[in-house]
């Protein structure tokens, strides 16, 4: 009673806590968790989750509560983590990720505070267990909204050890409300049924007209019940409580050639293109918006030619099939090189999807830029970032929107392009956040330029993620207008 009494009197009424280096959402978080053992905090990127933490662990520890605390996060914001627990000079605090030998050392070091990369809980959950840890941060927690995955099982697990649990994420559910199950059992292990099937029995209908698949919409009949039970547990907090010098978004439309354009209608009305003799054809939703979307970028993969390469390599053969063809279309480019010439000396950020996209973007900027996308290490990435982006002269950073890592800010650009889009509202939103802030840390307003093919799926990939609707929102629709056209 004392715990919900508090809680709501402080959601109200606002914080009691009393420190001029925070700001009032932070000292609001502060007063939660000194009345609740367990929580979720859902802040917004760039809200300061990570300083509001280490000045709840400093309080703990500084009356005894507690003795040796543990914060979990990704490899990327392990960094984060320590350059903000540089303003604790009284705490001792150790990174257990990199190198074996720099795991080694942190075991070994007396510490308060213990930052474990996620990438390495598996392997040492019997050690994490036995360490009885006081306080868990979990930073980063939509890394377990899948109930499948292992860190899922993992992390459960280990929050049955940790008396005190506190999950952080700006994007907790992205996909649905399914995905709070694992996160807000870590925080109450009975709260939903232990059984994952009488869970979604009760709350949700299964829409996926495949047995194999799960497409979950929560019943509306339950949707109140089951978010004040969320919320019962939980406190949101947008980044529209920071000052901010604000956001503007700025789509640049542009049309598609002739080639193009009839390349994109049949693929939308016989579900296949023909590219210098071949055939490349499609059977699924997903694969269809993916081809459109490619055929818009001005290319379009051989998605057969690519497994069939993979499976020579395998069987040691050169891979003889060709894998990806190149339209005459070059609009795109550009008009990412001519709004890069309007915009002038600034530092920019740029997200691109595709590998073809990647190697049109390094023919057009070469050394000017670095490029971050899947199969970069954690050190080039490091290097990309820190070295050459934020502290040195490089102008353009081009990046996977998955690929950068979480929780990493770019404020030193406070420029944006999206040269193509995907299907994800949280890719979207996680690299919208990486170059806004609050104003002492970003000054500029900040400027997000998309660029879209008119009259096509990219149109309506925006339009989904902007309003947080499903992927396949419209799109037989698209197919239909785009046939008739």
């Amino acid at each position: 009673m004392r715990r919900r009494c508090n809680t709501l009197d402080l959601k109200n009424n606002g914080p009691q806590y009393q420190n001029e280096a925070l700001w009032k959402h932070q000292r609001l978080g502060v007063d939660l968790a000194a009345v609740n053992r367990r929580y979720n905090f859902f802040y917004d990127t760039r809200t300061g989750k990570t300083k509001m933490m280490l000045e709840v662990m400093y309080n703990r520890l500084k009356t005894g509560e507690a003795k040796r605390c543990v914060v979990f996060c990704p490899s990327a914001i392990v960094k984060a983590w320590l350059s903000d627990a540089a303003d604790y000079p009284e705490l001792r605090v150790v990174a257990f990720y990199g190198a074996p030998a720099e795991r080694m050392k942190a075991l070994s070091t007396p510490a308060h505070i213990i930052i474990w990369s996620t990438e390495f809980v598996h392997d040492n959950l019997e050690l994490l267990k036995a360490a009885k840890f006081d306080i868990c941060v979990f930073d980063e927690s939509s890394k377990i909204k899948s109930y499948k995955a292992q860190l899922s099982k993992d992390m459960l697990e280990l929050s049955l050890c940790i008396p005190s649990w506190y999950n952080l994420s700006a994007t907790p559910a992205p996909n649905g409300k399914h995905e709070y199950y694992i996160q807000m059992r870590c925080i109450d292990y009975y709260v939903f049924s232990t059984a994952r099937c009488h869970f979604v029995q009760k709350y949700f209908d299964d829409i996926s007209r495949n047995r194999n698949y799960e497409k979950l919409v929560i019943k509306p009949n339950m949707e109140d019940e089951f978010m004040n039970i969320v919320n019962d547990y939980s406190i949101y907090v947008d980044q529209k409580v920071m000052p901010t010098a604000g956001k503007e978004w700025l789509p640049i439309y542009f049309d598609l050639d002739q080639e193009a354009t009839i390349m994109y209608k049949t693929m939308c009305t016989d579900m296949y293109a023909e590219v210098e003799g071949i055939s490349i054809t499609t059977d699924m939703a997903a694969a269809m918006r993916n081809k459109l979307n490619q055929i818009t970028s001005g290319f379009l993969i051989d998605t057969g030619a690519k497994k069939q390469n993979e499976l020579d390599a395998k069987l040691g053969y050169k891979p003889a099939a060709k894998e990806v063809y190149r339209l005459s279309n070059r609009t795109r480019i550009n008009v990412l090189n001519s709004l890069l010439n309007n915009i002038g000396k600034q530092k920019v950020v740029i997200w691109a999807n595709y590998a073809e996209e990647f190697r049109e973007l390094y023919e057009l900027l070469g050394d000017s830029a670095r490029y971050i996308r899947g199969g970069t290490s954690v050190e080039d990435k490091e290097q990309f970032i820190y070295r050459d982006f934020k502290k040195g002269p490089i102008q353009y950073l081009v990046c996977h929107p998955l690929s950068v890592g979480m929780g990493i800010n770019l404020t030193e650009a406070h420029i944006a392009i999206y040269y193509s889009l995907n299907d994800s509202w949280e890719a979207f939103k996680q690299s919208s956040e990486r170059i806004c802030g609050h104003i002492a840390v970003q000054p500029n307003k900040c400027q997000y330029y998309i660029i879209l093919a008119n009259k096509t799926v990219n149109e309506l990939i925006y339009d989904n993620i902007i309003n947080k609707r499903d992927s396949s929102t419209g799109f037989m629709e698209h197919l239909k207008a785009s046939a008739l056209q």
